[in-house]
């Protein structure tokens, strides 16, 4: 395939989302596309009853044709009907739509995005300022949160409030978004996408889309979204063939011949993808992308080149947002890591050793998320073995655990309030479980955990991780953090079925409070704590201190240490 040059950048200048698609202009409708294999473009819609050939578009520059209409209107559906150079005619929605019909429909849709008001210029302004915040982000399928007594889910504007209101409730800071943007497999969850600047209409317009960040950033909540720039499904109105030929794709994949991958060796390629990266941040104010795909997109020829650059682009021209990717090599701003959850599951029903959480955690995302629950092939309370309330017990002390160690944080809905059965696209999350004692109490539980989280500094300002052995008691897990005034945090876990008295090592003298315990009866709990201890003269695990302590079973802790400095907003 030969490489065309793109007419447009996709980062200085305008972005070629304000130049290609359709746009208002003086009255009319400006339509503008790119077919650089076709011998002649028409726009056809509804507006002219679908006559293919009743609007020829004008080719105004090497492969890019338009045409100025008076009779199209907003929300008008439309097509491009592209010659080929054999003299057929293919039927291609608008690659740089905003908007189109809602599946099963396929058409992109006249939509003016030009116009809307926002309202979280002082959420914009704190992102720009490099501020360094806890970020525990809520991962959610938009479609299967909520839905109305009909089942149908909640679109954009309803969610708004209902998703503010629970995230601030239950103490998270941000949402991170599974793939939203136009798709026809519902099954997906949005991962196959069939428009890169089109928010999918099965919620709403593009406008009520960006009424839900605006909302979600006016609630101090960060937004981020999953993005796929893998490739694209064969659809006869797609990307893919696009005027007769290959023009986005690499030569036809024997392994998924109803999938195409991106050419990222083609600069009119990266140039598209880079369009509409910058339309999630720009126009849609996204906060942070999370690049599906990323291990496999950086094994392909030109591949780790394209997510280098756009790791490299987004915090220079968005200053504070942010990419996260599970391939170190491609440098983005966060490292997605799923791996530490399993490796914890494992020690927690098993034994044997311990995980090793990464010392260095302080640009990792640390994920117990939808892909991960996928390959689980279950849901987190689904999977963990023993009795009913054994359950409960070990679960929260693997998430305990889990929010102490580095790295920011992010959690698959349903999750919080120990959902029993896989998720699945079709369905609402199982709400009715907090009709039950056990999933009330473990959703308090979260509630607490996540507002600790937010409190305490060690936990998302500091990256180090210090592991504290164990070798007498193979089922006791520990390490220690600090935070930037020098206060001292511990997290230490007792996965076995009987309590485990301890002699910790510490470095200095002083009291040593517990802060926070997964055996709370509140939780669901025994009830056996601490309280605190001071740290006693006397040798213990090659530390010239000692706290005595006593970990119940089937559960976690956190103790601290002040260094005379409060942390901030210390609980």
């Amino acid at each position: 395939m030969k490489h065309c040059t793109s007419p447009w950048s996709g980062w200085e200048g305008p972005g070629a989302f304000r130049s290609f698609g359709c746009h208002p202009q003086e009255g009319q409708t400006l339509f503008r596309v790119w077919a650089p294999e076709a011998e002649q473009v028409f726009v056809t819609g509804a507006f002219c009853s679908w006559d293919p050939r009743l609007f020829p578009m004008e080719q105004t520059a090497p492969g890019v044709f338009e045409a100025l209409l008076t009779c199209a209107e907003e929300f008008d559906a439309y097509k491009y009907a592209v010659q080929t150079p054999d003299g057929q005619l293919r039927f291609k929605s608008d690659p740089f739509a905003v908007h189109a019909e809602t599946p099963p429909g396929n058409a992109s849709k006249v939509y003016f995005l030009e116009n809307y008001q926002w309202n979280d210029a002082r959420w914009m302004a704190r992102r720009a300022s490099g501020e360094v915040r806890p970020l525990n982000l809520y991962e959610i399928h938009t479609g299967s949160f909520r839905t109305y007594a009909n089942g149908e889910p909640l679109n954009y504007r309803n969610l708004a409030g209902e998703l503010s209101a629970y995230l601030k409730d239950m103490g998270f800071t941000g949402v991170c978004l599974m793939p939203l943007l136009e798709h026809l497999d519902g099954a997906s969850g949005g991962y196959r996408t069939t428009g890169f600047f089109a928010p999918t209409s099965r919620y709403g317009t593009p406008s009520d889309f960006l009424n839900l960040v605006n909302a979600l950033h006016q609630a101090d909540l960060s937004v981020w979204m999953e993005w796929s720039p893998e490739g694209f499904p064969v659809d006869d109105f797609g990307l893919s063939d696009f005027a007769g030929a290959p023009l986005f794709e690499c030569h036809e994949d024997a392994e998924r011949p109803d999938f195409r991958r991106f050419d990222y060796e083609n600069p009119a390629v990266r140039a598209f993808l880079f369009a509409s990266a910058r339309f999630l941040l720009e126009v849609c104010h996204i906060d942070g992308l999370r690049i599906c795909g990323d291990r496999r997109i950086a094994a392909r020829p030109g591949g780790r080149e394209f997510l280098q650059e756009l790791n490299r682009q987004i915090p220079r021209h968005f200053p504070g947002a942010r990419t996260a990717g599970a391939a170190p090599e491609a440098e983005p701003s966060l490292l997605w890591d799923e791996e530490p959850l399993p490796a914890l599951l494992r020690f927690a029903a098993e034994g044997g050793q311990p995980p090793a959480f990464p010392t260095q955690g302080d640009r990792r995302l640390l994920a117990a998320g939808r892909q991960f629950l996928d390959r689980l092939g279950d849901s987190l309370m689904g999977w963990i073995p023993g009795s009913y309330e054994e359950k409960f017990a070990r679960l929260r002390a693997v998430m305990t655990v889990f929010y102490g160690a580095p790295g920011r944080k992010l959690l698959f809905m349903g999750s919080e309030f120990a959902q029993f059965s896989p998720w699945t696209p079709a369905h609402e999350l199982d709400w009715m479980l907090l009709d039950y004692e056990m999933h009330r109490k473990f959703q308090s539980f979260f509630r607490q955990l996540n507002d600790f989280y937010r409190k305490t500094p060690a936990i998302w300002q500091s990256p180090d991780l210090s592991p504290i052995a164990f070798p007498e008691n193979p089922a006791l897990l520990g390490f220690s953090r600090k935070d930037e005034a020098g206060n001292e945090f511990l997290v230490l876990a007792n996965f076995g079925r009987e309590e485990a008295p301890i002699e910790l090592g510490v470095d200095r003298r002083g009291k040593y409070t517990e802060l926070f315990s997964s055996d709370e009866i509140k939780y669901g709990g025994g009830g056996r704590l601490n309280g605190g201890g001071f740290a006693k003269l006397r040798p213990a695990q090659g530390k010239p201190f000692c706290v005595d302590a006593v970990l119940p079973p089937l559960s976690a802790v956190y103790f601290f240490k002040s260094a005379g400095i409060k942390p901030r907003d210390s609980i």
